[in-house]
């Protein structure tokens, strides 16, 4: 059969084209592997794959045409020393929907140091598990591996690949292939969060960055939506911290000083330098985003750790911020790897909860509650809401087995089921066009079934939030769990 005749057989059949781009040689998936974050739906695929005209069950919206890209570790080499699921190399996989009809590719971010570990044909910086003095990367190279594996974000027509410690890598968002480090023309001085803040009403674009080295330890700059740089400080803080996340409201950006300490003493004694302090307060500061005022208010809450924040908005002379509460660092992420723990007595520490913090701005004081008794993380909103007080938040269960959406305003929480042995991800909510209702459009997940081995990607109707998926994208490869996505209108392709 030649190539015309299988890709008529293939059309007619309603089945896949597979283009198997060059093996690379990634750690084949360990079944029986010790370290959890290297077997079943964690571990690695070992190829770069293009595949055409996927099976859908259902059918897509007509309104829904874009392009779906989310981003995931996935470790080119066998680790060096303890692996950790943070550590592995990024893997980008896009599905591309057009008139009904998807497509699917994924790509390694080419980073500066998997060239280096390419051309060494071997891992040569540990991870999080580890102290950063076993890596052995060349003169001159990083000594914290960017693996650019967290996160994507779209701002003035580029695809940037996220890592919160290094510098954002530019990428054709329709091939995924890596275009190179991106520092916004020279102006970007410091690392990059994974998590940047896009204020639709002004297209400005908002982040931070923070170091271990030396003071200042995290900065804090301001992008127009030209992607020029209008403003950037130092923010003062005493120790270095880990902060993975932050968030703003019209007025103000919030950060969080939560107690995951880097030692750099432990370097030198073969530990891991992150220590969480479990009896030092978390501190949230608010700085100014108008004006000259620069200097930030603090505020005092019971101690925790934060990876990633749902929303903030005002509210008379309150701040309000919600987000994924954790009682301290996590000793493992929960996702997938616990069984009902939160059902006893108490909370687990390592589970987290969606919570709200109150800073009143006229009297410094803090206020917080819990708001929902169901565990979950990678909370999302419809992104044109960003710093605006919204109605609906949407969230993943900690065992993955479903999606939350929460009702902010009647403080309730419903819940979609993947089905028995299927495991989801973050949910992306993706606007119906010309819509002003904020959750008028679709929700986007990959979920993995664990009978089959194979992964898909499931729409769902958001204003019908329980009920069945109205498409489900096949997939002809299965999609390792991974971390944040976004979605790109077919208008700005």
């Amino acid at each position: 059969m030649n190539r015309r005749e299988f890709l008529n057989v293939s059309a007619a059949g309603g089945t896949s084209l597979l283009i198997g781009l060059p093996h690379l040689g990634a750690v084949e998936q360990e079944k029986k592997s010790k370290n959890r974050y290297l077997s079943g739906n964690y571990a690695p695929v070992s190829e770069e794959v293009v595949a055409e005209r996927l099976t859908v069950i259902g059918k897509i919206p007509a309104g829904l045409q874009g392009m779906f890209v989310r981003n995931g570790p996935n470790p080119l080499f066998a680790p060096k020393g303890k692996y950790h699921w943070f550590d592995g190399d990024g893997m980008l996989h896009g599905i591309h929907i057009a008139n009904g009809k998807a497509s699917y590719r994924n790509r390694y971010v080419e980073t500066n140091a998997l060239k280096h570990e390419k051309a060494a044909g071997k891992a040569l910086w540990v991870g999080l598990k580890e102290s950063p003095a076993k890596s052995t990367p060349p003169k001159g190279a990083e000594l914290i591996k960017n693996t650019s594996n967290t996160s994507v974000v779209f701002h003035h027509d580029r695809l940037l690949s996220l890592f919160e410690y290094g510098f954002p890598y530019e990428v054709d968002p329709k091939t995924l292939k890596t275009k190179s480090e991106y520092d916004f023309g020279g102006s970007l001085k410091h690392n990059f969060t994974a998590h940047p803040k896009i204020d639709v009403r002004t297209g400005e674009l908002i982040c931070f960055g923070y170091r271990y080295e030396k003071p200042p330890f995290i900065h804090y700059s301001v992008f127009n939506k030209h992607g020029k740089m209008e403003q950037s400080i130092p923010i003062e803080i005493d120790r270095p911290v880990m902060m993975h996340d932050f968030a703003i409201t019209e007025n103000y950006s919030i950060f969080m000083n939560l107690p995951m300490f880097f030692e750099r003493k432990n370097l030198f004694v073969g530990k891991s330098p992150f220590q969480f302090e479990k009896n030092t307060p978390s501190r949230f500061g608010l700085v100014p985003r108008k004006g000259k005022n620069t200097k930030l208010m603090w505020f005092e809450a019971e101690s925790c750790f934060v990876f990633h924040s749902l929303c903030a908005f005002e509210e008379g002379d309150d701040v309000v911020l919600l987000g994924c509460r954790y009682a301290r660092f996590p000793q493992a992420p929960a996702f997938s790897l616990t069984t009902d723990k939160h059902t006893g007595k108490g909370r687990d520490p390592d589970i987290p909860y969606l919570h709200e913090w109150r800073f009143n701005t006229k009297t410094g004081a803090t206020k917080e509650r819990s708001l929902d008794d169901r565990p979950s993380e990678f909370p999302r909103i419809n992104d044109r809401f960003v710093g605006q007080k919204v109605d609906f938040g949407y969230a993943m269960t900690d065992d993955r087995k479903s999606l939350v959406r929460f009702d902010l305003r009647e403080g309730k929480s419903q819940r979609h089921s993947h089905g028995k042995g299927r495991l989801g991800e973050e949910g992306v909510f993706v606007e119906a066009a010309k819509s002003n209702e904020e959750n008028d459009g679709w929700i986007l997940s990959y979920v993995y079934d664990s009978g089959s081995n194979q992964s898909e990607l499931v729409v769902i109707d958001a204003k019908d939030f329980s009920s069945k998926p109205i498409a489900r994208i096949q997939l002809p490869v299965r999609v390792p769990f991974g971390f944040h996505g976004t979605w790109i209108p077919e208008k700005d392709l």
